[in-house]
């Protein structure tokens, strides 16, 4: 999985040097969330958490290999024993300088399998650190692309409600001057005031949501989007046909599950360390040592020991016992949470497809509502002036016309998103711009 990561990440590295060379032109969606994945605090985080642990693998398996420590000591040594007793002086304490050196070369034969367990602990737990980072990878690149999205459409509703406040002056004025020669009411100008008013407001709360989305933009890229290119989207082809294969799709490749299985990996090698705990203890030791002036004996001291250590506990006062149980229970933990996992990802997948069959079914009635309003609108234009149509008709024309298309924007951009989240469901969002 790590050689996979490192993949992805050198493709997404040469994309953003390729964006660098043409940095007068448009941002596109695909710039966007390579500068998203490679600089996003979120993501840095998580890769540094996964080689935390990468590090933390060699540690236990340090555990294999042997130990070697070296001791050293010097100083006033007073020593009052057999052998200086034996001396047969008035004063059987004896003072001198003390120098003395040691190395022990220790290797483990049998541990009880505890050094094992922790390797496999570890590696499991890597395994979930590489998963938590593709699955921070997955949610921040589907989120960069909502705002993208966000900024893109919203754009465009700025412009649908900026020609739509225009249209609504056009129409007070028009009817302004037909009061002037009488021919309409004062209360069709209060008619149109009222209806430019509310033109008005809705350009200003979409500009507003275009702040918002500016702002949540830079968040998740790190600059600002002064100029967006017009989004290239998901195909069909590249989506499962049924909820059934995305749900299959998600269960084996969506990396919070699989974080969670590792999760599950690294519980039980915890049991299993635990229960090493009951076992002996069996070492290798090598050791030399030398000394001078040791224990009261003028002189040199040198010795060499090859050892058989065996050590075996027989009471802990039941904590080691307490110890295997906590862990069996983390265990059954890890499992509850693995799957919990896998029912909310499972039903987070059903949503999206919902939300992507379901907004795919209604993209052509909205787009035929927006053909028929604007033929509706038009027509009314021309009955108007010929006194065949009210202000109020042709106003209400002008708002059915503005809200079908607002909708149908809506709706595309919602379509468009329900695929990148299926995708990113599955595991397979980063990977598709790492092709790109």
């Amino acid at each position: 999985m790590k050689h996979s990561l490192r993949v992805t990440l050198a493709s997404l590295l040469a994309g953003t040097a390729l964006m660098g060379t043409s940095t007068a032109s448009a941002m596109t969606l695909e710039d966007a969330v390579r500068k998203t994945l490679i600089e996003n605090p979120q993501i840095i985080s998580a890769r540094q958490s996964a080689d935390q642990v990468d590090a933390e693998v060699d540690e236990a398996w340090g555990g294999y290999l042997p130990q070697v420590d070296l001791t050293a000591a010097t100083g006033h040594e007073r020593s009052n024993n057999p052998s200086t007793r034996a001396r047969g002086a008035n004063d059987p304490n004896t003072s001198m300088w003390r120098n003395e050196g040691r190395l022990v070369v220790s290797q483990m034969l049998y541990d009880g399998g505890r050094v094992s367990s922790l390797v496999g602990q570890q590696r499991a737990r890597l395994g979930a650190a590489n998963a938590t980072l593709d699955e921070t990878r997955e949610n921040t690149a589907l989120r960069a692309i909502l705002a993208y999205f966000d900024v893109v459409r919203l754009n465009k509703l700025v412009g649908l409600a900026t020609e739509n406040r225009t249209n609504h002056q056009v129409y007070l004025d028009k009817i302004t001057e037909q009061a002037r020669g009488g021919q309409v009411s004062k209360a069709d100008i209060r008619q149109a005031a009222g209806r430019l008013a509310l033109a008005e407001s809705t350009l200003i709360d979409f500009q507003r949501q275009r702040d918002d989305a500016n702002a949540t933009f830079v968040s998740l890229v790190g600059e600002a989007p002064t100029d967006l290119a017009q989004p290239t989207f998901l195909e069909e082809g590249e989506l499962p046909t049924s909820l059934d294969d995305a749900q299959e799709s998600a269960m084996e490749n969506n990396p919070a599950v699989i974080a969670e299985r590792n999760n599950v990996k690294a519980a039980g090698e915890a049991v299993r360390e635990s229960k090493s705990s009951f076992l002996p203890r069996l070492n290798a030791e090598l050791s030399a040592g030398r000394a001078h002036n040791l224990d009261g004996s003028r002189g040199d001291n040198n010795e060499g020991v090859a050892l058989m250590r065996m050590s075996y506990n027989l009471y802990a006062g039941g904590s080691d016992m307490a110890r295997k149980r906590a862990r069996i229970m983390r265990e059954g933990a890890a499992n509850a949470d693995l799957t919990q996992r896998q029912r909310q990802v499972k039903e987070r997948t059903r949503q999206s497809w919902n939300d992507y069959t379901n907004t795919r079914a209604r993209l052509t009635p909205l787009s035929e509502h927006v053909t028929a309003a604007t033929q509706t609108r038009d027509a009314y234009k021309d009955q108007f002036d010929l006194g065949k149509r009210t202000l109020l008709d042709l106003l209400d024309s002008e708002i059915e016309l503005f809200n079908s298309r607002v909708a149908l924007t809506n709706a595309e951009y919602e379509y468009a998103f329900s695929k990148y989240e299926l995708a990113s469901l599955m595991g397979e969002l980063v990977e598709k711009f790492a092709q790109k």
